[in-house]
């Protein structure tokens, strides 16, 4: 899975699990029927989907300074020995 189709995925899941009202604001009254089953068994599954593509972009963030340092390392190694040559 692509990061752009992880950041999508979790901004569909932010737009599902976003807190909705149970009552409305012009007229109390009795609270809103509770979500189906189904539904919260779908939000559980996009809420864990959310969870593993934050963890999933967290290891490529992790990846990609592990890379950055090991290439400033190298960098700097190769500016050392090329003084020593010349």
């Amino acid at each position: 899975m692509s990061v752009k189709e992880l950041l999508e995925l979790t901004s569909q899941v932010a737009e599902i699990i976003r807190p909705r009202r149970l009552r409305p604001r012009t007229a109390p009254g009795p609270l809103a029927v509770a979500p189906p089953p189904q539904e919260l068994v779908l939000r559980r599954s996009y809420q864990v989907a959310a969870e593993e593509a934050v963890r999933e972009l967290q290891r490529g963030e992790e990846v990609a300074r592990r890379f950055r340092e090991e290439d400033e390392r190298s960098r700097a190694k190769l500016a050392v020995d090329s003084k020593r040559l010349g």
